[in-house]
């Protein structure tokens, strides 16, 4: 921003806005609305870390910009603390590299819609969390000890964006199906229940933007892909398919990726650990108009690859690690449209 304009902006925010910077926050006052934390190794005074007497915040956002010492989140986020900003509706928490944990009373935050615990070292998330119910988007990534959700997870129905991405997870909490209004839910794992739980995928329907399911291997039966519905979609641009490990079930990989066929509008695929012999039917079928990105690898057992010459829009092609393919003939891109 234009140095006039943030000065502006300075001037029409009045006390209603406040930027700690590190100094004795004199100017913070029982006005103060929205308040931002440019993180430094300088120690918190004490007029921040005794707040006893409730505040009107509706943000709290921390803007990192250097390593924190150990002791200095564990002393800022107290059980006391969250009782005093029961009016946040943005609570972020973003790059506390040494936020481990968070305390149950995060659940007196009933008004916060927007929770951001992206790159912390949260390994596990009070219960608690599940009494936010007007809690619309969770931002978990890059929580690289995160092994577990809650459990009720499910309670959180106006839950619209859940970001999950490079976390421990091993399996989605039960009932994910009721999250109706999801919009954006960036992972997808099968996990003990055998890949039951994607009839609760089915049911979001809403769900775009990109979505990755994982441990495919671990499915069991066949029609618990064809229960994730990802044919109905339509918002969903960016698919990946991962199967880690090869089943060695060359027929029932083939008909697991054969059910999870994704809506014609679908723009990038990446499938990795395919175990199947050969690829199903839509993969290559016509109606992918708008798929630009294809990639295929540890395919090993695949003696054949797709026909792809119906897919016009098709600009980035990967195929890697396909261990048993030895010759690639005309079928491959049978009817495509090459220049004579």
């Amino acid at each position: 921003m234009h140095d006039l304009m943030n000065d502006l902006a300075k001037i029409v925010a009045g006390e209603y806005c406040f930027r700690f910077k590190g100094k004795d926050p004199h100017e913070l006052t029982s006005k103060t609305r929205y308040f931002s934390w440019v993180v430094t190794k300088q120690k918190l005074p004490d007029q921040l870390l005794a707040i006893t007497k409730p505040q009107l915040w509706r943000t709290f956002i921390t803007v990192y910009r250097s390593q924190l010492q150990s002791q200095c989140i564990a002393h800022l986020l107290t059980p006391g603390m969250f009782k005093t900003l029961e009016r946040l509706r943005l609570l972020s928490l973003s790059r506390f590299e040494n936020l481990y944990m968070l305390p149950n009373s995060i659940g007196c935050l009933k008004h916060l819609h927007y929770l951001d615990l992206s790159r912390t070292a949260i390994c596990r998330l009070p219960e608690s969390l599940c009494s936010l119910y007007n809690l619309e988007t969770l931002k978990l990534e890059n929580c690289f000890l995160l092994d577990e959700l809650p459990t009720k997870l499910a309670k959180l129905v106006n839950m619209c964006h859940l970001d999950i991405r490079e976390t421990r997870l091993q399996e989605m909490p039960p009932h994910m199906g009721k999250l109706i209004k999801l919009q954006k839910l960036t992972d997808f794992l099968v996990g003990k229940q055998g890949g039951s739980n994607f009839k609760e995928l089915g049911k979001l329907l809403h769900i775009g933007g990109s979505l990755s399911i994982w441990n495919l291997r671990d499915v069991k039966h066949t029609q618990y892909a064809c229960e994730a519905n990802l044919k109905s979609k339509k918002h969903l641009k960016e698919l990946t398919l991962e199967w880690k490990e090869n089943t060695n079930d060359t027929m029932h990989d083939n008909a697991v990726l054969g059910g999870l066929q994704p809506h014609p509008d679908v723009e990038r695929i990446s499938l990795y650990g395919y175990g199947g012999m050969s690829f199903p039917d839509w993969l290559g079928d016509w109606c992918f108009t708008k798929l630009v990105s294809l990639e295929l690898a540890g395919c090993q057992h695949c003696l054949s690859l797709p026909q792809l010459g119906h897919m016009v829009s098709l600009k980035y092609l990967t195929i890697r690690e396909f261990n048993e393919l030895v010759v690639i003939d005309d079928e491959f891109l049978e009817n495509a449209h090459l220049p004579h």
